[in-house]
């Protein structure tokens, strides 16, 4: 015999309404991401100033280590040395990220070449000249790729 009881739950708040409809909002404007914690990516940067790319992924990757598992692969300082790198890279990169200081046309070489080597990489060009101390320098890169993360990270470029 199945016997059925009724529970009344508490009312919900008008407040507890609206921000729960805030949440859901913007858990529907951003896709999930593709790499959950716990799975390393390799992320490799492709920038003339091996010490500048380390400093800032180094930064962003413990800003997000909360949320992805990302281990910063190396630097690859020329486009010739690109093809090679990958070649010879025993963990192939999840990631490539291009610096600003490459024109638009070397950044599009950058990745097809990446694309090329490595199916599936996701890439990613950070706008040319972003670098520049006239608009922020190192703080506005930083700030312009945490803006991008998530959506980085959801890609399947």
């Amino acid at each position: 015999m199945l016997v059925r009881a009724a529970v009344r739950l508490p009312s919900v708040t008008p407040t507890l309404t609206r921000a729960l409809a805030s949440s859901a909002r913007l858990r529907a404007d951003k896709p999930p991401p593709r790499v959950v914690l716990g799975v390393p990516v390799n992320l490799v940067t492709v920038n003339r100033s091996p010490e500048r790319a380390r400093s800032v992924l180094t930064e962003v990757i413990d800003r997000v280590q909360d949320k992805y598992t990302i281990k910063y692969g190396g630097n690859i300082d020329t486009i010739e040395g690109l093809r090679p790198f990958l070649i010879s890279n025993k963990a192939k990169p999840g990631i490539l990220f291009c610096a600003s200081m490459w024109s638009k046309e070397e950044q599009d070489e950058i990745i097809a070449i990446a694309h090329e080597m490595v199916p599936g990489i996701r890439t990613h060009a950070i706008p040319p000249g972003l670098w520049d101390a006239s608009l922020g320098g190192r703080e506005n890169v930083l700030n312009y790729i945490m803006e991008q993360i998530d959506n980085i990270m959801a890609s399947t470029d």
